[in-house]
């Protein structure tokens, strides 16, 4: 499941794209990092998420760390 803030591969336009991923209701509004302006996704050309399980645990190891 794709969870507001993850970093999402997406298949657009036969090309890879890179975004964070908003959960807006039932829909996925793509953010890109770069190029391109924010679009709503279907589901089918999501093709996985890159660090949402890596930033979660990275912000339990370092809560409190720079504070």
């Amino acid at each position: 499941m794709i969870d507001n803030e993850d970093l999402t591969v997406a298949k657009v336009e036969g090309e890879h794209l890179l975004a964070r991923a908003w959960r807006i209701g039932g829909r996925v509004r793509l953010a890109p990092l770069y190029g391109r302006k924010s679009l709503f996704a279907r589901e089918e050309i999501l093709l996985g998420v890159v660090v949402s399980q890596a930033r979660q645990y990275v912000e339990s190891i370092y809560s409190g760390f720079f504070e």
